[in-house]
Formats: structure tokens, sequence, C-alpha cells
């Protein structure tokens, strides 16, 4: 249990990292913090706010609908992963120099690795989604013939589209994010299971 448990906190950390990162790089950012910063130039509350009261919305059809996917990872990176994104891309911006185009691609692509790592990792753990990842899932279950990978991949277009226009800044990053994202997770989450946690089983 303490082990899952790790997963779940490491995980969470890692993709706040991440996608600090690629704030950092300028390229395009995840779906979701595209469509949550987007809400949030209508709201003006702060990046790491407008997350947390995002998943807490998310939370409700989640819980009405498909309460066993609910548990400690659920809360972790409902209330945590958001203020992670902000501080860190803040850190990275004030802290790290100007770079090069070039290598600001070659970082965008390992931060979005990262970001799948922290999210296979945090979802092997079997401690609970977060609800912005349980909407794909709950597609999963309802419709067994939409894989999670595909699910995800739709969620993730849509939700880069709705960010931009609500004014989000799209970038290359964006679209690599919206088409790997998804695949990516899943890819990590298999193998994570696969080594540590053999008696776990994706749905």
């Amino acid at each position: 249990m303490l082990k899952r448990v790790l997963f779940v906190i490491i995980g969470n950390i890692i993709i706040g990292v991440g996608i600090g990162l690629t704030v950092y790089c300028d390229l395009g950012i995840d779906p979701s913090t595209t469509f949550f910063s987007g809400i949030n130039n209508i709201i003006n509350i702060g990046l790491g706010n407008c997350i947390s009261l995002g998943n807490a919305l998310l939370f409700i059809p989640m819980f009405m609908v498909e309460r066993k996917t609910i548990h400690l990872g659920t809360f972790v990176n409902m209330l945590g992963v958001g203020y992670v994104i902000q501080y860190s891309s803040a850190f990275f911006i004030n802290t790290l120099p100007v770079i090069s185009l070039p290598l600001r691609f070659t970082i965008m692509f390992i931060a979005i690795v990262v970001v799948c790592i922290g999210c296979g990792l945090y979802l092997s753990g079997n401690l609970g989604q977060a609800p912005w990842d349980s909407l794909a899932h709950l597609v999963n279950i309802k419709f067994p013939k939409i894989k999670y990978s595909t699910g995800r991949m739709i969620q993730d277009i849509t939700a880069s589209i709705i960010g931009f226009l609500l004014g989000a800044q799209l970038g290359i990053g964006s679209v690599i994010f919206a088409f790997c994202l998804g695949p990516g997770i899943q890819f990590f989450r298999q193998l994570f299971e696969g080594i540590f946690f053999k008696e776990a089983s994706l749905d």
C-alpha cells in the first residue's frame, strides 16, 4: 500500500513539474492546462485555483457515475497538481536562462514524455483517478469499444480547442500533447503495472 501511495504522490509531482517545463519552453502546453488557462482568462483567480476548482466541479459526475474510481489519487491530483504547475513554471521562467529555439523544442519533447510517465506512474498505483483523467475512463466504461487512449485523445483535442477559443495560447506542444498524451499514458501505465503491480489490470 505504501508503494502505491508513493507512486500517486510522486507521479503527480512529476506531472506538475513536466507541465511547468512546457510552460517555460513556451511552445504550447497540455490540453487540460490549456483549457483551464482559457477559463482563468475569464474568471482570473489564478491557474492553480482554477485547475483545482475545475476538477472539483468534474468530481460531481465522477461521484455520480463511477465512485469506485475515487480514492487518494483523486484528491492528490485534484488539490495539488495545479499548484505544482503554477509554482514550478514560475520557478523555471524566473530562474532558468532564455534558451535557443532548438533547445526549447528538445526540452519540450522531454517534458511531454515526463508528463506521460507521471500520469502512468500515478494511475498504476490504482488509488483513484483525477476528475479530469476520469472523463475518458468513464467513456470507456460506458462504451467499451472506445479505447481509453482514443477517448483521451478526443477529450484532449476538444479541451485544446475550447481553451484556444477562450484566449489560451496554442503551439506545436499543444498539438503533440493532444495526439500523444492518451497513448503515452496508456503505455506507461501498463508498463508500470506490469513491473510493479502485476496483479493490477487496465480497464
